[in-house]
């Protein structure tokens, strides 16, 4: 008899046995983390169309070409890593998941993926299905492990012009959520040159094909936060639509024009910023509405704004950023932005920091340890041009007005 309340999940017993050894095996690792975790070997290596380089002790991943080789490329380059991001999410997760929800996390996934999947461009599904190849897995598990990112949680903000020194526009991104699952075994920024689109940034972790903090080579700048809604999957997912800005659009308003005309799902928060012209902007999306913030606006879930200033977050992690913005205002720099991430602003679930200054190209990058959050670990500063091996002004802009394009494998 099934308890009132309860239903009945079919999981295949060998699917059962899988996720629970694997998921304990994990979580052993990230309990107990060896040498091989918290002190990796940092070679340098090559193979055709990608490279992985070690800057300041972090995984940079240089990816180049048509859809099958950024994917295969990202599969030998970074197996080991993908292999824990894999065995975290769908193995130790969906056991915890399982044991403190009652519920089946991969049946969850399954549900979203078939709701968000008509909505993935084709050259992201190709891309996917040649890293699982790479990486010898079946290429629907690196589809629902994809959907993951869904669930991300995170504060943002960008200042400009009488807020900063010299007026510099500096775009600041906390992503909190999960250090105890150890994603942070997979952080890896990549640096991508897909054919046909943008170069670009993205700051994420091995085996994610999608984005959830970037940057692209016409100096636009692209942070999310997640809400509530979970559930509600009827769209593009934010991973996916967050890439697509990347490589599609080459200003502001491009980037505000897809997500007004792209199904969207759940209920997300973003800090968009463009470094060509200091422009910034915040966003609070659903699937029926959009709603975007300039700087310096009133707005009923953030307060009254600060001039030239979008800060988004949440209770008291958003009243201690305004009041930091406001006490640094006009005196703001690279350090000082750094600073203004800092705990409590940032979780102690932080995952990673990023700090864009989307005119010049630089990021600087801190992902969390197994001991310490990102905002209290080091910086590690980049440059996409110097990375891209190209000025900023070598490459031509993309040619629409509002700077979208739209490829026909979309």
């Amino acid at each position: 008899v099934i308890p009132e309340g309860f239903e009945r999940v079919r999981i295949r017993r060998a699917t059962l046995e899988r996720t629970l050894c694997r998921g304990v095996h994990r979580a052993t690792e990230i309990l107990a983390p060896g040498p091989a975790l918290t002190s990796p070997a940092t070679a340098n290596r090559k193979v055709s169309h990608g490279e992985l380089r070690w800057v300041g002790g972090q995984r940079v991943v240089l990816l180049d070409g048509t859809p099958e080789q950024i994917g295969t490329a990202h599969g030998q380059l970074l197996s080991d890593e993908a292999r824990r991001c894999i065995e975290s999410v769908l193995f130790s997760f969906a056991t915890g998941h399982a044991i403190v929800e009652g519920k089946w996390f991969m049946s969850d996934l399954e549900s979203a993926w078939k709701e968000l999947s008509p909505h993935i461009p084709e050259r992201h599904r190709r891309e996917t299905r040649a890293l699982a190849k790479a990486l010898d897995v079946d290429p629907h598990t690196l589809e629902l492990l994809n959907v993951f990112p869904e669930l991300f949680h995170c504060s943002g903000f960008a200042v400009a012009d009488s807020a900063t020194v010299g007026g510099k526009l500096y775009h600041g991104r906390v992503l909190d959520y999960m250090t105890t699952i150890g994603l942070q075994d997979a952080a890896t920024t990549f640096i991508v040159q897909p054919n046909g689109y943008s170069a670009f940034a993205n700051v994420g972790y091995a085996s994610f094909t999608g984005s959830v903090t970037g940057m692209n080579e016409h100096h636009v700048s692209l942070g999310e936060m997640g809400g509530k809604g979970e559930g509600q999957w009827a769209g593009v997912p934010m991973a996916t639509l967050m890439r697509r800005a990347l490589e599609e659009c080459s200003t502001l308003a491009g980037v505000m024009e897809l997500w007004r005309d792209s199904p969207r799902t759940c209920e997300y928060f973003y800090v968009f910023a463009d470094g060509k012209t200091n422009e910034m902007v915040g966003v609070s999306a659903v699937p029926e509405a959009i709603e975007f913030i300039g700087r310096g606006e009133f707005h009923k879930r953030l307060g009254e704004g600060i001039p030239d200033t979008v800060a988004l977050s949440a209770g008291s992690r958003l009243a201690t950023l305004k009041k930091r913005i406001l006490a640094k205002h006009g005196a703001i720099d690279v350090e000082t932005a750094k600073w203004l991430m800092s705990r409590p602003v940032a979780m102690q679930s932080n995952l990673h920091n990023v700090l864009f200054v989307p005119e010049d190209g630089d990021f600087y990058v801190a992902n969390a340890s197994h001991s310490r959050p990102a905002a209290e670990m080091p910086y590690v500063h980049l440059n996409l041009f110097e990375l891209l091996n190209v000025s900023p002004q070598g490459r031509k802009p993309l040619p629409l007005s509002t700077g979208t394009t739209r490829n026909s494998d979309d």
